[in-house]
């Protein structure tokens, strides 16, 4: 009998916390204005991420910039990434082919924003219980960086 009573419990409790499909959150800064709940890409396709970078052209890979990149992963980067394996932090051969040019920038110059208000970022920070520090890299610097990426497999 006590068994069924906390399984009772359980599913009561399971409902109550069950939300409608369409939820909205109320917009404290404007009275009486319902937002729709906000939502991120499903798609690692089409996340770019939480940052400055909006939109990125890829050309052909330029080896001049993909070899600077590659100094600046192996003197930044490689402390806790290695391309092959996972380490502090996930491995990052192939990633260039897996999420966008943008969202690989914005985690190099925004690793906070990312960790905080990114589906994806939150849940990489779940996995390896590790937050990437920011490692005050330039713009170019993280262009370079994705142009080196852009070679991994």
């Amino acid at each position: 009998m006590k068994k069924l009573g906390l399984l009772f419990l359980a599913m009561v409790m399971l409902c109550a916390c069950q939300k409608p499909e369409n939820a909205t959150v109320k917009n404290t800064e404007s009275k009486n204005t319902d937002v729709p709940k906000q939502s991120q890409p499903t798609s690692p396709q089409l996340d770019k991420g939480v940052g400055p970078i909006k939109e990125v052209k890829l050309d052909p890979i330029d080896k001049k910039l993909a070899k600077t990149g590659k100094l600046i992963f192996e003197g930044k980067c490689m402390a806790c990434h290695k391309l092959d394996k996972k380490f502090s932090g996930p491995p990052l051969g192939g990633i260039a082919g897996k999420k966008t040019p943008e969202y690989i920038m914005n985690f190099i110059l925004n690793p906070e924003g990312m960790t905080k208000d990114n589906l994806s970022g939150q849940a990489l920070l779940e996995q390896y219980l590790t937050a990437m520090p920011n490692l005050q890299l330039k713009t170019d610097d993280a262009r370079a960086i994705l142009e080196y990426l852009r070679t991994t497999k």
